[in-house]
């Protein structure tokens, strides 16, 4: 493990980026919070979509607090990079909507995402009319 915490502060970007994918192997709460560290505090923007995937990875509810963080104060891809990795790591599926994400997180119960096929979309149009 020391190792890993040595490798989350190497000055080069992709040493940072295998010790995130190293984390998420091993799981536990000190991966959860050295991924935390990276999301929060590293200026790599790869970097950081790397530790917010890892955290999804590790399958540990104690990374939801990181990727909320990531969720509201992140860019659009990390973002999108948030929403997936709580997909993974919840088994919940609100899409694309943050708001939904958000909501779940603070304890809410927001309705699931829905695909819409084709027949649906159809249906709905129909019933419009």
């Amino acid at each position: 493990m020391q190792m890993l915490r040595q490798g989350v502060t190497d000055p080069d970007p992709e040493v940072r980026i295998a010790a995130c994918d190293a984390l998420a192997r091993m799981g536990g709460p000190e991966a959860v919070e050295l991924l935390a560290g990276l999301v929060r505090g590293d200026m790599d923007p790869d970097v950081r979509l790397a530790a917010v995937r890892a955290l999804g990875q590790t399958k540990d509810d104690r990374a939801k607090d990181a990727l909320k963080y990531a969720l509201i104060h992140g860019d659009p891809a990390l973002q999108r990079r948030a929403m997936l990795a709580l997909k993974e790591l919840t088994g919940q599926d609100f899409g694309g909507n943050a708001k939904k994400w958000r909501e779940y997180l603070e304890g809410g119960q927001p309705e699931p995402h829905r695909r819409h096929w084709i027949a649906d979309r159809l249906r709905d149009l129909w019933e419009a009319l």
